[in-house]
């Protein structure tokens, strides 16, 4: 018997509530599938510029490419101006979006100084502004806000910008429970999220230091929150999703895999990043996959070693073999 019930947002199901949050350099369209089969209710994109989408650069345009088996999907846009936010929104419409996420969280001081990510916290009208804008352009597109707790421990105002969020329309807040000044550091602070629990009428997705089903059943009996979302740990542990998916139906969590799974994932994963991205740019990516991937793998700093100079599909293939990875069927 399902223990926790599926999120709505507006009238879309994430089912099983799990999310996987947006990743810089890895929620590309392999790795989101990969999550998808694995468990995941929903998927978010790696955030895209909403100045780099007015210009149409090249790179960010792919980044709007959706599966048709990854569905449901988030995409989400960083944007410090409401025209430019209203032009993302409109774009990830029309790229097949089932859901568009302002980000109003990313502490990195290249997002911040173009006005986006967590710097919106210190300013609630202009916050408001993007999210008026977004949610109109996005028409009957479900908007959501992922957010941190406040700027520092002197400036806790997520309630405030949740408030603006609810009365703009927003079906939905994801809420880090750490402050910008933290970055990753130290430990995620749920009580702010159970707190926005019980201050909003609309779901809230917990974030932060969920590495396993023990750690998924405490966020969501602690907060209550509709769903939680996992990030950091899904990078070299996408298989979180299938063991916390288990542990929400009530059923047997399944162990961990064993290498030779997590390095056949990983060659279907690299394969993919490759055919997504082209040979060179692909192989840059495989690299990172990789030396996710491979943590804790017996011999696994050789492993990396050979990882970081692949170059060519070749490269690849021979790393594999060498470890006694069969070829894909």
């Amino acid at each position: 018997m399902p223990m926790y019930e599926p999120m709505l947002l507006g009238s879309m199901r994430v089912d099983p509530p799990l999310v996987l949050a947006p990743l810089a350099g890895a929620t590309l369209r392999p790795f989101r599938l990969l999550c998808r089969r694995l468990g995941a209710g929903m998927v978010c994109g790696e955030m895209i510029s909403g100045m780099a989408l007015r210009y149409a650069n090249e790179r960010t345009g792919r980044m709007l490419a959706v599966d048709p088996d990854e569905h449901p999907v988030s995409l989400q846009i960083a944007a410090g101006r409401p025209e430019v936010a209203g032009e993302s929104a409109t774009a990830l419409r029309r790229a097949g979006a089932d859901v568009i996420d302002l980000n109003m969280g990313c502490p990195v001081p290249k997002v911040r100084k173009t006005g986006a990510g967590a710097i919106l916290g210190r300013d609630p009208g202009l916050a408001r502004a993007i999210m008026d804008a977004t949610v109109e352009a996005a028409a009957d597109i479900p908007v959501t806000v992922k957010m941190r707790a406040g700027w520092d421990d002197d400036s806790i105002n997520f309630m405030r910008i949740a408030d603006e969020a609810v009365a703009s329309g927003c079906a939905g807040i994801a809420l880090h429970a750490r402050t910008a000044v933290q970055m990753y550091a130290g430990r995620a602070e749920w009580g702010w999220i159970r707190q926005l629990v019980s201050h909003v009428p609309v779901p809230v997705t917990g974030n932060g230091d969920v590495r396993g089903p023990e750690d998924c059943l405490r966020m969501l009996e602690e907060t209550g929150c509709a769903a939680v979302m996992i990030g950091r740990e899904a990078q070299a542990n996408p298989w979180v999703f299938q063991r916390c998916a288990a542990a929400l139906a009530g059923a047997a969590v399944p162990p961990p895999p064993d290498w030779s799974e997590r390095l056949a994932a990983a060659q279907s994963l690299c394969e993919g990043l490759i055919e997504e991205l082209g040979e060179r740019r692909g192989c840059l990516y495989a690299r990172r996959t990789l030396g996710w991937l491979s943590r804790g793998m017996p011999d696994g700093a050789r492993f990396r070693s050979r990882a970081h100079r692949i170059s060519s599909a070749g490269d690849l293939r021979a790393l594999l073999d060498a470890y006694g990875v069969p070829p894909a069927s």
